[in-house]
């Protein structure tokens, strides 16, 4: 804990070596080092040599612990009987048995890594072998490999608790759409551009964005379902890739999703699903903020609940449709959707088909 990160232990190993040498001089004979687990007494910590979820029982039962604890500090404050158990050592040396299972937990690959300072524990971690053996959409895009979130990122606009996640990063390259009779023109990068970053875990998926614009449009007229008539970033699922795969058309576990980064002030960040409903409760659901970016555009994160999809649920290995685009409106006056650059070169409205392949 020590302010100077040069006084702080560089890892949880190092650590360990330290309580090692210290557990060699704790009193072999105290009672609290003796005791018995309590019949109903159980601890769900996870130290090495357990299964991921087998519960840890301790060898001493808590309620003769807090009784030891309790006579030891009275009986040193009292000088009773010649007792030299001293209750700060027994707090200091349970501590370190703690902080000692912990770091054998880790180094055992059972817990997280836990970062004590100097080098960050890693955020993610990298995709593992597919296992899904159905049909994949082809040209439609790159596969997108999602990491799996050992930390939820905290859903502010900055995106700075998403180092690490560069490398499974995705542009949404493709062109798909530039209004009608609007004598609209893609302006290259300096005019929208668009990178996206994914990850999830067993509660949520979660989504990143660095977009870069040249004017920024969202009005009190671009908001709820008229969003996407502003600048905005959709988000395509489409949960049960095997059955849609020639499907033209969407239907009930295929999901849009919209989300508005605001402008900045007044008018704050939101969600809003388009299919398969239009129910408010699921977009309230979706967290999302955002931030302006320096010269121009912003960064988008949020955090979807898979309750929002239905019944799915995220296994590693497995697949979904799935695309990400970024709308663009350069004229505050008008509502209209100029532009949209996505992760998959033919991306429709309601035609998963359409969609590109993500795996988790």
């Amino acid at each position: 804990l020590a302010k100077n990160p040069s006084l702080r232990y560089a890892d949880t190993l190092d650590m360990a070596r330290d309580l090692a040498e210290v557990a060699q001089w704790l009193p072999g004979g105290s009672p609290w080092l003796k005791g018995k687990a309590a019949r109903n007494a159980q601890s769900t910590l996870t130290v090495a040599g357990n299964a991921p979820d087998e519960p840890y029982t301790g060898d001493f039962a808590y309620d003769e612990y807090t009784d030891y604890g309790r006579s030891a500090v009275s009986d040193v404050g009292r000088g009773v009987g010649g007792r030299r158990h001293n209750g700060p050592l027994l707090i200091f040396a349970l501590a370190l048995l703690v902080l000692g299972a912990l770091a054998l937990g880790e180094a055992a690959g059972v817990l997280p890594k836990i970062n004590l300072g100097g080098t960050p524990a890693a955020r993610f971690q990298a995709p593992g072998p597919v296992t899904y053996q159905g049909p994949l959409r082809k040209e439609n895009g790159p596969d997108i490999h999602v990491p799996r979130a050992l930390v939820p990122p905290t859903i502010d606009g900055d995106l700075s608790d998403w180092a690490g996640a560069q490398q499974w990063a995705v542009p949404g390259s493709y062109n798909t759409y530039i209004a009608p009779s609007q004598g609209v023109q893609p302006g290259g990068p300096t005019d929208i551009s668009s990178m996206f970053n994914f990850a999830w875990d067993s509660d949520y998926f979660y989504i990143s964005a660095v977009i870069t614009d040249d004017v920024h449009v969202q009005t009190a007229a671009t908001r709820g379902y008229n969003l996407y008539k502003g600048d905005d970033v959709e988000v395509w699922f489409d949960t049960d890739l095997a059955s849609d795969f020639n499907v033209a058309g969407a239907n009930g576990d295929d999901y849009q999703l919209g989300l508005s980064p605001g402008n900045f002030k007044e008018l704050g960040p939101e969600a809003v699903f388009w299919n398969p409903d239009r129910l408010a409760a699921r977009n309230k659901s979706v967290r999302v903020a955002a931030m302006p970016r320096p010269g121009g555009g912003y960064t988008l994160e949020a955090a979807v609940p898979w309750s929002a999809l239905g019944k799915f649920r995220p296994e590693p290995g497995a697949a979904i449709g799935f695309a990400a685009s970024a709308g663009d409106n350069d004229r505050p006056e008008q509502q209209v959707q100029e532009l949209m650059m996505s992760t998959t070169p033919r991306l429709q409205y309601r035609q998963p088909f359409t969609f590109g392949n993500l795996f988790f």
